[in-house]
This record gives C-alpha cells, sequence and structure tokens, in this order.
C-alpha cells in the first residue's frame, strides 16, 4: 500500500481551499462599504446633536417657528436642516399658535451607495 494523495485527492482538496478562500476575499469589500456608511451616518448625527444642542441652548423666544435653517452643506458631504414649529401641549400635534411648546427638527443628510439618506433629531422647548 502506497502512502500519500492521489491527484485526484489533491485537486478536491485545493478547489474546496479555493471556495473557502473567495468566500471570506468577498466580505472584505462588504465590510468596507458596511464601515464607511456607518463612519458616515455618526457623521451626521453629529451634525445634527451640534446644531440641536445650539438651538436648546438659545432662549425660546429667539427659536423662530419655520424654517430655521435652510438644508445646506455643512462639511461636505453632510447637510443639514433645521425647521422649529409650534405644537398642542396634550396632542404634541403642530399648531399655528403658540401654547408654550415648540419642536425643533434638524435633519442631516449624508451620501451612501444607494443615494442621499437623512437622520431626524427631533426636540421640544418649553416657554416656561
Amino acid at each position: 500500500m502506497k502512502k500519500g494523495f492521489t491527484l485526484i485527492e489533491l485537486v478536491v482538496s485545493i478547489a474546496l481551499l479555493a471556495l473557502m478562500v473567495f468566500g471570506v476575499a468577498e466580505l472584505f469589500p462588504r465590510a468596507t462599504i458596511a464601515g464607511r456608511t456607518a463612519q458616515r451616518l455618526t457623521g451626521a448625527v453629529n451634525f445634527a446633536q451640534a446644531q440641536m444642542e445650539t438651538m436648546l441652548a438659545m432662549d425660546y423666544v429667539l427659536v423662530t417657528t419655520g424654517t430655521f435653517e435652510a438644508r445646506h452643506i455643512v462639511v461636505a458631504p453632510f447637510e443639514r436642516q433645521t425647521v422649529v414649529a409650534f405644537i398642542d401641549p396634550v396632542t404634541l400635534a403642530v399648531r399655528a399658535s403658540d401654547l408654550g411648546l415648540k419642536r425643533i427638527t434638524v435633519t442631516a443628510y449624508y451620501p451612501t451607495l444607494q443615494g442621499t439618506r437623512s437622520f431626524d433629531l427631533t426636540s421640544i422647548i418649553a416657554s416656561h
């Protein structure tokens, strides 16, 4: 009886090894894309949070309703928009007049391979 591998065993083992290597190699580009998307989402969240903190530090009367900050590029490729509305204290529905509550919505936009996505950060401020 001879010891060692036959040519067929060797070809099959190399084919299986190649399938495993190509399968793992396919994960690297996907991980890179996922990492880039997560990095851009984090940037968008940070820009939205910075604007929200600025808005919350302002006096109630200075926070005017409507489009407080139009959509614009903060730092390429990130965009941001801030909208303020009067809301009803009971239903939290948007109102035309001031009953002592305002809703601040900061929307940050960031690019992905599927197109531009957005992230909304919302808070409510009271007059007293």
